[in-house]
């Protein structure tokens, strides 16, 4: 018989990350998955999580987050929840157990009132039976050392400092300096630290007269080697001369900037005339789970940014 339920006892939780390890990072040993997600593998939030259970085994898991999208400016606010972390064993395949799985979880996710659930992966097919489409809009553009040269005049002038020791009222600078347009999720100032604790998560800002001028969060675990996927600034060129920074100081050789598509004009005109390229993709995938969709959650849903230290 099969049981959904979070991890109740440390023997659950071990069995559910080494099924994560050995489904999603069978070839990486550096780091645990579990501390690739501090928040919803954490033992602090084990009810984010849901086990398929059999015989006392997990044999299947997918974390359920909820959290809530909110409007920079009106502060309209939607609950919605992310999913990730989705991963059956190998030998319980092909059973419908990933099925039931997620029919639970969008089951326990309209008991407690979620609008719609977001998640992001290549199982297109899969995901659509469930009603998942892909929603909202991101640009991605590719900058090189030779597309940014006209900002390496200004190196020498400017502190780049590469650690997370920031203050409470830093971090939340960092979230006010992000372009505020649209939905985006709400986080936290203790969220946000302890996101930044992500392996191979490189948060880079530089400071002018000792205030932070521009910041970027380079990478995150194993999945965005060579990408921004958060950053601000008060200035774009303050912003362009960080990823010169980064690139000559040999992080990378290129970098990939996230950023919501509904940039303003001005902006995403500046950012197209100093890329290398731009290409737009969808944001990731989503399924309503209201009965009925409102003009101002079907609104919401199509002019939504989730930064990347939000995804799981």
């Amino acid at each position: 018989m099969l049981e959904f339920s979070y991890p109740k006892s440390p023997s659950l939780s071990l069995q559910r990350n080494e099924l994560l390890q050995r489904s999603l990072r069978p070839e990486r040993t550096d780091y645990p998955i579990e501390i690739e997600y501090p928040i919803v593998l954490s033992s602090l939030y084990s009810e984010y999580s849901i086990c398929a259970i059999r015989d006392g085994d997990v044999i299947a898991h997918a974390n359920l987050w909820p959290r809530s999208l909110v409007n920079v400016h009106s502060r309209e606010t939607y609950k919605v929840g992310l999913v990730g972390n989705v991963a059956t064993l190998k030998e319980y395949r092909g059973q419908g157990i990933m099925t039931q799985l997620i029919n639970e979880i969008i089951d326990r996710s309209k008991t407690i009132k979620i609008s719609a659930l977001f998640l992001w992966s290549d199982l297109i097919q899969f995901y659509q039976s469930f009603g998942f489409s892909s929603f909202s809009k991101e640009d991605r553009f590719v900058f090189t050392k030779t597309s940014l040269a006209n900002f390496s005049d200004l190196l020498g002038n400017f502190f780049l400092e590469t650690n997370n020791s920031l203050t409470d009222e830093e971090l939340a600078l960092l979230l006010e300096l992000r372009p505020q347009s649209g939905f985006t999720l709400q986080r936290g100032i203790n969220e946000f630290r302890s996101l930044l604790k992500i392996p191979d998560t490189n948060m880079l800002s530089i400071r002018v007269d000792g205030n932070i001028v521009a910041y970027a969060v380079l990478g995150k675990g194993y999945d965005m080697n060579g990408i921004v996927h958060e950053w601000g600034a008060v200035d774009y060129s303050y912003l362009f001369l960080l990823l010169f920074n980064i690139m000559n100081k040999a992080l990378v050789q290129e970098i990939t900037l996230l950023a919501p598509e509904n940039l303003s004009e001005e902006l995403s005109s500046i950012f197209s005339r100093h890329c290398l390229e731009k290409s737009t993709h969808p944001m990731a995938f989503c399924c309503p789970l209201v009965e009925r969709m409102t003009p101002g959650l079907e609104k919401a849903l199509q002019d939504t940014f989730i930064w990347g230290l939000d995804s799981i």
